[in-house]
């Protein structure tokens, strides 16, 4: 069966939310601070398909949606000749098997490098998270460990 990556519509918005909690809670993002509100994540997916800026993609297996990923556009903070495509997101069920999640988010990859071709983008960066690391295989694909994303949550009164 072929999966095929394609740019996600305001009717993804329903199965792009469901998959976004299923990882949620998978990786139990809620024990390092971050909080779930489906109805936040609805509105800023729609007002992501509405912007110029940010890029919003999804897996399709037989018409089902397995995956998606969000990626802004950007300058540097370096330089003011080169653009820069951050991911925000890139998520594939957590109910496939490892192998198909894998993938999965190698033809998100790819699909990112294929964007950033298109729109003369210099840098493309992505974290992945501990519990799903390919950092190894991306290594030998050219790409370079740059940073180590940390998250505390922080006391507010």
């Amino acid at each position: 069966m072929s999966i095929n990556i394609v740019k996600a519509e305001i009717a993804d918005i329903d199965r792009i939310e469901e998959l976004s909690q299923s990882c949620f809670t998978k990786f139990c993002l809620n024990d390092i601070g971050l909080e779930y509100c489906s109805k936040s994540v609805k509105k800023k997916i729609g007002e992501m398909l509405q912007s110029e800026t940010f890029f919003v993609y999804v897996a399709k297996e037989n018409d089902l949606i397995v995956g998606f990923h969000i990626a802004i556009s950007s300058g540097t903070l370096y330089s003011d000749t080169q653009k820069q495509l951050v991911e925000i997101a890139m998520q594939s069920d957590p109910s496939l098997s490892q192998a198909k999640q894998s993938r999965i988010i190698l033809l998100f990859i790819q699909n990112i490098e294929r964007l950033s071709s298109e729109l003369g983008i210099h840098i493309t960066a992505f974290s992945i998270c501990p519990q799903f690391d390919i950092s190894e295989n991306l290594i030998k694909k050219g790409y370079a460990l740059s940073d180590k994303v940390l998250i505390k949550k922080m006391e507010v009164s």
